[in-house]
């Protein structure tokens, strides 16, 4: 039976330290301190470590430690090269691990690794293993690639004698690339003299600038911007980049002094720039814009570029306005086009963007409830916007760009005569609910002068004028009345003037318009100077019915109306009828006129003889002389001479002592040997005097 002393020893030491703590509490002076420490010495053993073999011919160095007796241990219970006091042993060596040598006292060598270790109560003496160093070595290039200046030095360790390859760090610096990535082989020197080295290289870095929108010069664009890692950057190599309306602030991220360690792009940062807001009013649908008629005091003269700016509502200048004014939006072209329009941001105010670049005018759009018009004036209109006296448009056309939807005016200050201006007086009334009013002061300049050929026509036209002797004056061609309306403050009539040869026509309207061809409350005056050689003042277009309407026109001439017919004819006088005369054998004519003209006291009937019952009458009476029939006491018979000539005879009846009546005409040609009748006419005539 094998008795395991060592165990035996160990449960002893520690019953006795039972023991002693035990009665250390009661009975200090039973036991002293070095007791104790024999005690613990008892039951451990001592390992001695040497630097180097007895033998080495080396300064031998030492150092103990205990250990339990019946326990395990490894290296890593030994001492290591940490240790302050054995790190110290050996200059560019550091401790490997320890063998055993012998046990204490012997003189048998052991020369053992150790592994693990079961500690018996036999002491030991140990030798250290040493690792010699060696350097690795990494040289950089300097910024201004003449040599190789900056190093780091790493140390490693490895047994003397050895050869190990080595290779660069794989965590190349940034900025650096090797010059060789190839293993290199190193023999360690017992002396720690063996190093290896490994140069890096500066890296070419290219810089990218970003204009951000902006330009630069095309040789800078087109030629890289490159340096060496941590090479000087000069500022002034780099143009500043251009942007229409903004000022270059910085670059993003911010340029540093030197090229960084890898490619890198900086973006150009602008704003800042202060510019320029001008006002004007909007060219009206013309060719320039107009003087502003907004107090700009209440408005912003510069905006910041790159940044949103509010641009409040105008409000209207109390010295340059007679009309209310009604503000449509703002626009940056003359012409306000829908497209060019200043956004409204989330607060409902307009903006300039931030997007907006250099100076800026913004055209105010208007609309007005009155809007003047002189077309006839001399004076500049390009900067004129109509809102007042002071600054008219000269056409309708412009106007139109500023009148409201609504109830509103257009105020002539002068006779609208220009054809463009005629023509767009048309539905001014139908499409805007607006009115032509007169403002002149001369009552010898017509509102409106006509001069052109052919037919000329006011559609869903509303005119105000008490000013005007003759409201319109037609100097050719035709006026055309559809949908007219006239106001001039009284019962009185429209005054119309036409030349000689001119008529009024009445048309139609059409029909899917409902629009009446005049309105029903609208008297119209006519004057015409060749009254009694062109009676004919009036006709009908498109179909009209003369009759249902010629009531509604008055003749400017004393003693004068108008029929029926539309002809200008004298008052109190006969107004014929005529229905269809019976025609017997041959045609002697037709009545001239509807009405008799006056002739001195005297009231004229004109009778048309046709050129076949001239010839006839000559023929069969060899006279030429018509008779004539009237009913009733004293005017029984007649008897008139032809005159005229071929294609114009004619033959004129006396019927001024009339009385007031109707009364029966019958106008014969009788055969001179036989009592017969060549024709006859049968017609009733009313005096309505």
């Amino acid at each position: 039976m094998k008795i395991n002393f060592g165990k035996i020893k160990k449960w002893l030491s520690l019953l006795l330290l039972s023991i002693y703590s035990l009665c250390s509490f009661s009975c200090n002076d039973l036991f002293s301190k070095d007791l104790h420490s024999d005690l613990l010495n008892g039951f451990t053993t001592e390992f001695h470590f040497y630097s180097d073999k007895e033998d080495s011919g080396q300064e031998i160095k030492k150092t103990t430690k205990r250990f339990e007796i019946g326990s395990t241990i490894t290296l890593d219970d030994l001492p290591n090269y940490t240790d302050s006091e054995i790190k110290n042993w050996k200059d560019k060596k550091r401790l490997s691990r320890w063998k055993i040598y012998r046990k204490t006292g012997s003189t048998e060598i052991i020369d053992q690794d150790i592994t693990n270790l079961f500690v018996e109560n036999v002491e030991l003496d140990l030798y250290a293993i040493w690792d010699t160093q060696y350097k690795i070595i990494y040289k950089f290039q300097n910024a201004d690639l003449t040599a190789y200046d900056e190093r780091e030095e790493h140390i490693a360790y490895g047994l003397a004698g050895d050869t190990v390859s080595i290779t660069p760090s794989v965590n190349i610096p940034e900025g650096y690339e090797s010059i060789s990535s190839s293993p290199v082989d190193l023999t360690i020197y017992d002396d720690g003299s063996s190093s290896v080295e490994f140069t890096f290289n500066r890296k070419t870095v290219r810089l990218t600038f970003d204009p951000n929108g902006g330009s630069f010069p095309v040789d800078f664009i087109s030629n890289p911007f490159t340096g060496t890692y941590g090479a000087p950057i000069d500022p002034n190599a780099i143009p500043i980049p251009s942007k229409d309306g903004h000022r270059f602030l910085r670059w993003d991220p911010e340029l540093p002094s030197t090229f960084p360690s890898t490619d890198a792009t900086y973006t150009a940062v602008y704003g800042g720039e202060e510019c320029n807001i001008s006002y004007a009013d909007w060219e009206g649908g013309q060719s320039g814009a107009k003087a502003f008629s907004g107090d700009e005091s209440t408005l912003p003269s510069t905006y910041i570029c790159g940044q949103e700016c509010v641009i409040p509502v105008p409000v209207v200048s109390s010295t340059n306005i007679e009309s209310s004014a009604e503000f449509e939006g703002w626009y940056t072209d003359a012409g306000c086009s829908v497209d060019n329009r200043l956004g409204i941001n989330s607060s409902g105010d307009y903006v300039i963007p931030d997007t907006s670049t250099g100076d800026i005018t913004l055209y105010a759009k208007w609309k007005y409830n009155w809007i003047y018009v002189d077309p006839q004036s001399d004076s500049a209109f390009d900067t004129n916007t109509g809102i007042g006296k002071n600054c008219p448009v000269k056409t309708i056309a412009e106007a139109y760009q500023y009148i409201k939807h609504g109830d509103c005016q257009i105020l002539a200050m002068s006779t609208i005569s220009n054809p463009s201006d005629r023509t767009n007086l048309g539905n001014i009334t139908g499409d805007y609910n607006c009115i032509l009013k007169n403002v002149n002061t001369n009552p010898n300049k017509p509102l409106i002068e006509v001069d052109v050929s052919g037919d000329w026509c006011f559609r869903e036209l509303h005119i105000e004028d008490s000013i005007s002797t003759y409201v319109i004056k037609v100097n050719g061609g035709n006026l055309v009345v559809n949908g007219l309306t006239f106001n001039d403050g009284s019962d009185n009539k429209l005054p119309i003037y036409l030349s000689s040869g001119t008529i009024t026509k009445i048309e139609n309207a059409d029909s899917s318009s409902g629009i009446p061809a005049f309105a029903r409350d609208v008297y119209i005056k006519i004057y015409s100077p060749d009254y009694q050689s062109f009676p004919q003042v009036l006709s009908a277009a498109d179909g009209v019915s003369i009759s249902s309407y010629y009531i509604q026109f008055e003749s400017m001439h004393e003693g004068f109306e108008i029929n029926e017919e539309g002809r200008l004819v004298t008052s109190s006088s006969i107004e014929i009828n005529p229905g269809y005369p019976s025609v017997n054998k041959i045609s002697l004519g037709e009545l001239e006129s509807a009405v008799a003209y006056v002739v001195g006291s005297k009231n004229i009937l004109t009778f048309k003889v046709s050129d076949q019952a001239y010839d006839a009458i000559k023929e069969e009476f060899g006279s030429k002389k018509i008779k004539w029939t009237l009913s009733g006491e004293p005017f029984t018979n007649g008897e008139s001479q032809i005159t005229g000539n071929a294609g114009s005879y004619k033959a004129e009846l006396d019927v001024t002592a009339l009385p007031i009546g109707m009364h029966s005409i019958t106008i014969t040609a009788e055969s001179a040997t036989e009592d017969d009748v060549l024709e006859s006419i049968e017609s009733v005539i009313s005096v309505v005097k």
